[in-house]
């Protein structure tokens, strides 16, 4: 068995893989396996991937069927997946020499469920005509570090502010049951969240291992679309069904983080809205969904006295979004 198992979905990367395996395949840990999926890439994205496995024996590649996006992608490669832990790591990024030996002994050591670090932000050569390091953009300051965590009893002394991204920690192969919702877009959210949800072994520590490559695509944000709400509507339901199946309670991160999820929700279609200059049409189940995290999200009835009689409906307003107090008002 492997120490690790990296899995790297993979789609029109040829500018930035060839950084990323040669990252990889010079690890100081070599007892690793490097499992690359390719998502139906249109570019020489495939070609390179096949050079690579003839080079290096801890190589295995699969393809999609069609292009299902990075969720769909890395549950494949988890299929197939051998190591005692698993990485996510994003084909165009790239590690440190040393991080897959310092991580897995961390985690080895502390018999850990899930190791989390930091990620530092990198300006490509295709934006800017050398690399930036810049300071370390992506952490887990929020939640205690060096120590070990039991998140299934302190979840409600937990931030919901933490980075989805699975390539900022790795998880034991054993513990790691579930899958990525299979959607292009906002996949890692409620993943990430409700596996660590499950852990009664988690630690942060501060290594910064991992950087992510900042390229044109992140820097200039795509325009909303149709698919896009209805990813992050997606989640909400998710998150929803799994708080409600799961008894969690009003103070359990995961609660707070559905109503922040809730609240970019809103503003996700406020953009829309104003970029296409016209309303989004919800069906009526997601009316029926929006009705039920709208009540799961709603503040006691003392809280409304709490906060409305000594303030006024001012400090009201300031405290929420247009759209939360036009709804707290109809209430």
């Amino acid at each position: 068995m492997p120490k690790l198992s990296l899995i790297l979905p993979c789609y029109n990367v040829d500018k930035y893989i060839e950084k990323c395996l040669d990252s990889l395949i010079n690890q100081t840990e070599k007892d690793i396996e490097i499992i690359l999926v390719d998502d139906c890439s249109t570019d020489n994205t495939y070609k390179i991937i096949q050079k690579y496995s003839k080079k290096d024996k801890r190589i295995k590649f699969f393809k999609t069927s069609d292009n299902g996006g990075s969720g769909a992608a890395r549950n494949l490669g988890r299929d197939n997946a051998t190591g005692e832990y698993i990485w996510f790591v994003d084909s165009d990024d790239y590690l440190e020499p040393d991080a897959c030996e310092v991580l897995y002994n961390e985690a080895k050591n502390n018999k850990l469920e899930i190791l989390c670090f930091n990620a530092r932000n990198v300006i490509s050569r295709d934006v800017y005509d050398k690399v930036l390091n810049l300071d370390v953009l992506f952490n887990f300051t929020k939640w205690p570090v060096n120590v070990i965590i039991d998140v299934t009893k302190q979840g409600a002394n937990l931030s919901e502010h933490i980075p989805f991204f699975p390539w900022t920690y790795i998880v034991k192969n054993s513990f790691l049951k579930q899958k990525f919702p299979e959607q292009k877009h906002f996949e890692n959210v409620v993943f990430t969240s409700t596996l660590f949800s499950k852990a009664s072994k988690l630690k942060v520590i501060t290594y910064t291992p991992y950087n992510y490559v900042l390229k044109e695509k992140n820097i200039i944000q795509s325009p909303l679309n149709d698919l896009k709400i209805k990813c992050e509507m997606n989640n909400l339901s998710l998150l929803l069904d799994y708080i409600s199946s799961n008894y969690i309670k009003k103070n359990h991160f995961l609660s707070r983080l559905l109503k922040i999820r809730y609240k970019y929700f809103l503003n996700l279609i406020n953009q829309y809205e104003k970029q296409m200059n016209a309303a989004y049409i919800f069906s009526g189940e997601e009316k029926k969904l929006l009705g039920k995290i709208k009540s799961s999200t709603k503040k006691s009835f003392s809280f409304y006295i709490k906060n409305i009689m000594p303030f006024g409906i001012f400090r009201l307003y300031k405290r929420f979004t247009s759209h939360e107090l036009i709804y707290l008002l109809r209430k």
